[in-house]
C-alpha cells in the first residue's frame, strides 16, 4: 500500500556542493528514505521556466536508470517498485499529487529526504510557495565558495560537451555561453537571502561544503543535530561519489570568474565569518 506524503527534509543545494554525496551517504540511514533517483525538480519546474525544457527528460532518464539497476540486481523484481517507477514517469508530472507520490513507498517510520540543488535558485514566489506547501519541513543548504563552485560547474559543463575546449578561445566561448547560469547558481546574495527571509534557523541549516572533505563524519553530525536524529556511523562517507576528471581551466577564465563573483565572496565572509568561508572552499 502506498501513502502519498511530503518530505520532512529537503536539501536545496548548492549545485556542485556535495549534494549527490549527501543523497547517497545520508540516505543510507535506516530512518531516512530518499527516492531511488536524485533530484525531483518539483519546485524549480514550477518557478524556473527555462528548466521545463529538460525536467521531464531528466525524470524519465533517472527513472529508467533506477529501474535498470533494480532489475539487474534481483531475480525477483519488486512489483510495487516497478509500479512506482511507471507512475513517476507518466503524465501528469510535477503537480502536487505527483510530488507526494514520489515519497509514497517510504517506510512510515522513516523521514523522507528530497535532494534537488536547483531549489536554491528559486525566485521569491517559489520560496514563498515552498514555505506554504512544506510548513513543517527542514531545509539544508550546503554552501560552497562561489568561485570554486563556479569552476566545478564549468568543468562539468565542459565534460558533458561533445568537444572539451582545447584552447583559451574555446574556453572563453564556453564560459560566455554558460555565464548566466553559472552566475545565477553562484548568486548567494540573492539565493541565501531569499531562503533566510522565509525560514528561521531552526528550519534552515547552512553548512560549509569543505567540511565534507575534511571531516565528513562531523559534517553529518551537524545535520543529525539539526534534524534531532540519533548519531550513527556512515560507512563510505569518505568516498567520493563523482571523481571529477582533471580539466585545467585557463587562468584568464578563472580571473574573470573571480572578478564577477567578488561581491558574492564578500557577502559570504560578512554573513558567515571568515572561518565558515574558508571551510566552504
Amino acid at each position: 500500500m502506498v501513502f502519498p506524503r511530503k518530505p520532512e527534509i529537503v536539501c536545496i543545494g548548492a549545485q556542485k556542493a556535495g549534494t549527490t554525496w549527501l543523497h547517497k551517504v545520508f540516505g543510507a540511514r535506516s530512518d531516512i528514505w530518499v527516492p531511488p533517483f536524485k533530484e525531483l525538480h518539483f519546485f524549480d519546474h514550477k518557478f524556473v521556466p527555462e528548466n521545463r525544457n529538460w525536467t521531464h527528460g531528466h525524470i524519465r532518464k533517472a527513472v529508467a536508470r533506477a529501474r535498470k539497476r533494480h532489475l539487474t540486481s534481483t531475480d525477483t523484481p519488486d512489483l510495487q517498485l516497478l509500479d512506482y517507477f511507471s507512475r513517476m514517469e507518466r503524465e501528469p508530472m510535477f503537480n502536487g499529487q505527483w510530488y507526494k507520490y514520489a515519497f509514497s513507498i517510504a517506510p512510515l517510520d522513516a523521514l523522507c529526504l528530497d535532494v534537488t540543488p536547483a531549489y536554491s535558485i528559486l525566485p521569491d514566489k517559489g520560496v514563498e510557495f515552498v514555505a506554504k506547501f512544506l510548513p513543517k519541513t527542514k531545509f539544508i543548504f550546503i554552501v560552497r565558495s562561489p568561485v570554486e563552485r563556479a569552476l566545478s560547474q564549468l568543468r562539468m559543463d565542459a565534460s558533458r560537451s561533445k568537444n572539451i575546449p582545447k584552447n583559451e578561445d574555446e574556453w572563453i566561448a564556453l564560459f560566455n555561453k554558460r555565464r548566466n547560469d553559472i552566475i545565477i547558481r553562484s548568486d548567494y546574495i540573492g539565493n541565501i537571502s531569499r531562503w533566510q527571509n522565509a525560514f528561521n534557523p531552526d528550519r534552515l541549516l547552512f553548512i560549509p561544503f569543505g567540511l565534507i572533505g575534511q571531516a565528513p563524519q562531523a559534517f553529518l553530525s551537524e545535520i543529525e543535530k539539526f534534524l534531532i536524529l540519533p548519531a550513527v556511523r556512515y560507512p563510505g562517507s569518505e568516498e567520493k561519489v563523482f571523481k571529477t576528471r582533471p580539466i585545467n581551466i585557463p587562468r584568464v577564465v578563472e580571473q574573470e570568474l573571480r572578478h564577477a563573483l567578488k561581491d558574492q565572496v564578500d557577502f559570504l565572509r560578512a554573513r558567515f565569518g571568515d572561518d565558515f568561508f574558508q571551510m566552504s572552499r
